[in-house]
């Protein structure tokens, strides 16, 4: 009975739920130009709190929209490039003209810059994109080459802009700097990291997999059921006795 009256109240919330938006993905530089621009407003984001990360698409884009009325804002050519890319990588909320390709490859690809395919329709909207990062350096300490390399995909979307979910897959192989390598070998655990094996004789091999549906319960509650992850800040006070 419990779980019935449970999954009663779920299955009501989705059809009482307003508009629905997926998170933006956590990343420094991506967060790091939202944060800047709130600062150069001096306008408080509305619609999220800066001290809780993910934001979300939709509210990303509609801050974004209410600062380009202020050109002071947007003074250099970076700002206003970062500007179009956040509004480009939301598109389904903001339909940006600069976001369609001229060319699309096979004609059927990359219609949209920013997705490999997508089906944006009133009742279903879905974006799938590949996911690709290389990267190498050199570590002195352990005289060798520290190398990373991820293949994935992604993919989100709403149904009926009332649910949204969210999958990331991705493969990865790693020749760790010395000093995460050690910790590796000492408590046998890839830091943030779930499986994972031995790659060759030098690095590490692991998988990741995040996933969640979100919707609006009502106008001021919000739920997410998945695995991702999610950045909280919160400021202590401290009191000293001298």
């Amino acid at each position: 009975m419990k779980r019935a009256f449970f999954s009663l109240i779920i299955l009501t919330s989705f059809f009482k739920a307003g508009g629905q938006s997926t998170n933006a993905t956590l990343n420094e530089d991506y967060y790091h130009w939202i944060d800047r621009y709130e600062i150069k407003s001096g306008r408080i984001v509305p619609g999220f709190f800066t001290s809780v990360k993910p934001y979300k698409r939709d509210a990303i884009v509609g801050y974004v929209d209410t600062l380009s009325q202020n050109e002071a804002i947007f003074t250099s050519r970076s700002d206003k490039f970062n500007r179009e890319f956040l509004r480009n990588d939301s598109w389904e909320w903001s339909q940006p003209e600069s976001n369609t390709s001229k060319k699309p490859f096979l004609k059927s690809l990359y219609r949209n810059k920013s997705d490999l395919v997508y089906v944006d329709k009133p009742e279903f909207d879905l974006h799938v994109s590949p996911v690709l990062y290389l990267s190498g350096g050199f570590d002195s300490y352990r005289n060798d080459w520290v190398t990373h390399n991820t293949r994935g995909i992604e993919i989100r979307g709403m149904v009926d802009r009332k649910v949204g979910f969210y999958t990331f897959l991705a493969d990865n192989q790693s020749i760790l700097p010395l000093y995460v390598q050690n910790e590796v070998d000492r408590n046998r655990v890839v830091p943030h990291e779930g499986y994972w094996k031995n790659f060759k004789t030098n690095g590490v091999d692991f998988f990741q997999a995040r996933a969640y549906i979100d919707f609006n319960i009502s106008k001021h509650i919000y739920m997410q059921f998945g695995n991702d992850r999610t950045f909280y800040w919160q400021w202590i006070p401290i009191a000293y006795l001298l």
